[in-house]
């Protein structure tokens, strides 16, 4: 897939980079098997090792990058595989704006281990940051729709906090207004109750100038 503009997703990445720092995903980045991973591979664990540094630059994201790709080589297990590819989809969006590289990694861990909760995140950043690049929104927000329907829903997955966004991207704040509500009343984690409610009255306060008089 061709990028029509490659630095308008810039933006979309930072806003999935913020709730990857807030550590949204700590329990499960936290998880037995990701331990047991770390123990039994040098490069993976090296390469979190430099992930969960404080302060990362590009050296740092290339060096990570080049790790993991060596972990996946000794790793056949399925499950691990996809803990691995997900790690480096995140490593190549966020770090390293290589959108198309992340997308293929994130759809691979996917399809490695469809119960992988983090590869679905990564994933579904992964579609939000095409779709603010080509400033096409409906497939993503289609895609979120589904998976709330489909109950996948839960602090953890920030759903509604991103449908709130790429409403917002697309112009529609009473939907987004909404989504973020909806964020709020589900306790997503990733986002801080304090910015929904920001987020909620800064739409309120748009809507009430906008008002006739």
């Amino acid at each position: 897939m061709m990028i029509k503009n490659k630095s308008k997703y810039i933006i979309l990445t930072t806003f999935c980079a913020v709730l990857f720092v807030l550590g949204c995903f700590e329990n499960i980045l936290n998880d037995s098997r990701q331990e047991r991973l770390i123990k039994n591979n040098q490069f993976f664990a090296e390469a979190m090792s430099i992930l969960n540094q404080k302060t990362l630059g590009k050296d740092h994201y290339l060096s990570s990058e080049s790790l993991l790709n060596k972990a996946l080589i000794i790793t056949d297990d399925r499950k691990d595989r996809a803990i691995i590819l997900s790690r480096l989809a995140y490593v190549q969006l966020i770090g390293m704006a290589e959108i198309e590289k992340a997308k293929n990694n994130s759809t691979l861990a996917l399809a490695a281990n469809p119960d992988d909760a983090y590869a679905l995140y990564v994933d579904v950043s992964c579609d939000m940051a095409l779709a603010e690049a080509n400033k096409n929104y409906d497939a993503v927000i289609k895609r979120i729709e589904i998976l709330l329907s489909d109950g996948k829903d839960s602090p953890e997955l920030p759903l509604y906090s991103f449908l709130g966004y790429l409403y917002l991207s697309k112009g529609d704040k009473l939907k987004a207004k909404g989504a973020f509500i909806e964020a709020k009343k589900h306790g997503e984690k990733s986002t801080p109750m304090e910015a929904l409610d920001m987020l909620i009255k800064g739409l309120e306060e748009n809507q009430e100038v906008s008002k006739p008089r």
